[in-house]
């Protein structure tokens, strides 16, 4: 299926997301041995989505104070690191993980989309970190993207994926 990606400047060669549905996105979180989220500013302006993915099971890092406190707020364990620092990390032989494991999946929610771009396109070329887009809006260089929608259907796709 094809999506027309929201920003028009996201398109990069000729491989494209996948484009899910919070069916398949779950079996994907469930397949993988030890995925991370990774939880940007837009998200913290979002309560509903908060306490959504405060209630998943998979690590959570935050990467800014606002999405961290918004965590911390909801009594949820969450790590805090800078977006540059945290894709080092991931593509880094030598890390293992905030829980001493290697993450096999990270899933992006809430960061601005011409960063988010930045940070998949290396992840992409320089590690074996699958890659899921979770926000409202279509990636075309994540591996995995959620299609442009709606907030109240973003958030049943967040309720029915990580709950």
């Amino acid at each position: 299926m094809y999506v027309k990606p929201w920003y028009h400047g996201d398109s990069f060669g000729n491989r494209y997301a996948m484009v899910i549905d919070y069916k398949y996105a779950k079996k994907i979180l469930n397949r993988c041995k030890n995925p991370i989220i990774i939880a940007g500013e837009l998200l913290s302006r979002d309560k509903e989505a908060i306490d959504i993915i405060s209630k998943a099971r998979y690590d959570i890092v935050s990467t800014t104070p606002k999405t961290y406190i918004a965590f911390k707020d909801r009594d949820r364990e969450t790590y805090y690191e800078s977006l540059n620092t945290l894709i080092n990390l991931l593509k880094s032989d030598d890390w293992k993980g905030f829980n001493g494991k290697e993450y096999d999946l990270a899933v992006f929610i809430g960061i601005f989309h011409q960063l988010l771009i930045q940070m998949i396109s290396t992840l992409r070329n320089f590690s074996n970190v699958i890659t899921m887009n979770a926000s409202r809006f279509y990636v075309s260089i994540a591996d995995y993207s959620f299609p442009n929608l709606d907030r109240d259907t973003w958030l049943e796709y967040l309720r029915k994926t990580f709950l």
